[in-house]
């Protein structure tokens, strides 16, 4: 009876033991396709980031939740303007994800690592936390008004554009797939063309490689009209959609 029970008892140990294996295998199997999961993600340049202030109203809103990626105008590596993977390139109307004409660009290292961190996280965790830095706060959304070749003026507002090769100038909206509202801000009296913040431009070229970015609300100065067009490298990504608010909400 003695043997009979500690044969038992040790069937029931190997049992429980094999479950246990079981559970810690299908956890470890699970984890690692997450990890593997957010790795896609990263390569593909797929992140999630929060809108800050007024400056893409009406479309936009402070706090609304974007998806955005890199893979729709390819990859790039360090400073070189050449992308890979792309399915095509930064359109007039497109919403972007942006760094700004007066920031430098980070390594394509950190750029990794910080995607991978907020997707892990759900953008609770980046490498500008860690480091105490505040490179993340300069990324923008913003809406490309002009590509390379464009020669573009605005007037109240509202930018006129004439294409590379073609003899008139058309208005912004009539140059896009996508409609889009704009927020225009009264006019300052006495405050000259010249001046920034004014609703007016002179008539620019846009060279090779060089995209014109502003926001739909024209009030917000932080845009190529204060710091000019900016490269193709500085264009990161493209906005997908808004997440939340749901927009049926």
């Amino acid at each position: 009876m003695f043997q009979q029970n500690g044969g038992f008892s040790r069937y029931s140990a190997y049992v429980r033991g094999k479950k246990q294996r079981t559970r810690i295998k299908k956890i470890l199997i699970t984890a690692a396709g997450f990890f593997i999961f957010v790795g896609l993600l990263s390569i593909a340049g797929i992140s999630s980031l929060e809108m800050r202030g007024e400056a893409m109203e009406p479309a936009l809103h402070n706090g609304d939740r974007l998806l955005g990626a890199a893979l729709p105008y390819g990859l790039s590596f360090g400073l070189s303007q050449k992308r890979y993977f792309a399915a095509g390139r930064p359109e007039r109307g497109d919403l972007v994800l942006a760094r700004p004409g007066y920031d430098s660009s980070p390594s394509p290292w950190f750029i990794a690592l910080d995607r991978v961190l907020g997707i892990i996280s759900f953008q609770k965790i980046n490498m500008e936390s860690i480091l105490g830095a505040h490179r993340g706060d300069s990324l923008i959304v913003r809406r490309i008004i002009g590509i390379p070749g464009d020669t573009l003026y605005m007037k109240d507002g509202r930018v006129f554009c004439r294409p590379s090769g073609e003899d008139e100038f058309l208005r912004e909206d009539r140059l896009t797939k996508e409609e889009y509202s704009l927020t225009l801000p009264e006019g300052i009296p006495g405050w000259e063309s010249a001046y920034p913040g004014n609703s007016d431009f002179s008539r620019i070229v846009l060279r090779e490689n060089e995209y014109f970015l502003l926001c739909d609300n024209r009030g917000v100065m932080d845009d190529s009209r204060l710091w000019g067009p900016v490269p193709l490298r500085a264009v990161l990504g493209k906005i997908l959609f808004t997440y939340w608010p749901l927009p049926f909400f």
